[in-house]
C-alpha cells in the first residue's frame, strides 16, 4: 500500500513537472511578444525622444507590455507555490478562455482547432480554486494535444442541468 501511494505521488509529481515545463515554454513565448515592443521603443527612443507623437503612442504600449510581463511572472509564481484551497466565485468561461489563450501557440503548432460551446455566452460563476482549476484544465488539454499528433479538434462544452454544472472536453 505504501509503495502504491509512493508511486501515485511520483506520477503526480511527474505530471506537475511536465506541466511546469510546458508552462515555462508558453511563458517564454508570451514574454517575447512584449519584449519585442519594448525593444522597438528602446531602439527608436534616442532618435524620437523629442517627438511628442512618438512618446504619446508608445508610452501606453510600454506600460501595458510591462504590466503584461509582470502578470505572466506573477502567474508563474502563483502556479509554482503550493497554496491552500482558495474557493471563490469565478467565471468558468473566463478561466477556460485564459487557459486556451495560453495554449494558442500549441494549437497552431499542432494543427488543432478549438470549438467552444458555452450556453448563450453568459458567465457561469462557480465556487472553485482558480489555480487548481486552471492546472486541471491545462493537464486535460495537454493530454488531448498529445493524443492528436496529426491535428484535430478539441471541443469544450459547458452546460448547467438541474443546477449541476457540466464541463465536457472532447478530442
Amino acid at each position: 500500500a505504501q509503495q502504491n501511494e509512493q508511486l501515485k505521488q511520483e506520477v503526480a509529481q511527474t505530471e506537475r513537472l511536465k506541466s511546469v515545463a510546458i508552462l515555462a515554454s508558453g511563458l517564454a513565448h508570451e514574454i517575447k511578444n512584449p519584449l519585442t515592443a519594448l525593444n522597438t521603443f528602446a531602439e527608436y527612443l534616442p532618435m524620437k525622444s523629442n517627438d511628442p507623437e512618438f512618446i504619446k503612442k508608445f508610452t501606453p504600449i510600454v506600460t501595458s507590455e510591462v504590466n503584461r510581463i509582470n502578470a505572466l511572472v506573477h502567474e508563474l509564481l502563483e502556479f509554482a507555490k503550493p497554496a491552500p484551497v482558495n474557493l471563490k466565485p469565478s467565471n468558468i468561461h473566463t478561466l477556460l478562455d485564459a487557459t486556451l489563450d495560453f495554449l494558442s501557440n500549441d494549437f497552431l503548432k499542432n494543427n488543432i482547432r478549438i470549438i467552444k460551446n458555452y450556453p448563450n455566452n453568459q458567465p457561469t460563476l462557480l465556487y472553485i480554486d482558480t489555480n487548481q482549476f486552471k492546472q486541471a484544465i491545462l493537464n486535460i488539454i495537454l493530454n488531448a494535444i498529445d493524443a492528436m499528433p496529426s491535428g484535430g479538434t478539441i471541443t469544450i462544452t459547458t452546460e448547467t442541468i438541474n443546477q449541476t454544472f457540466h464541463l465536457t472536453i472532447q478530442d
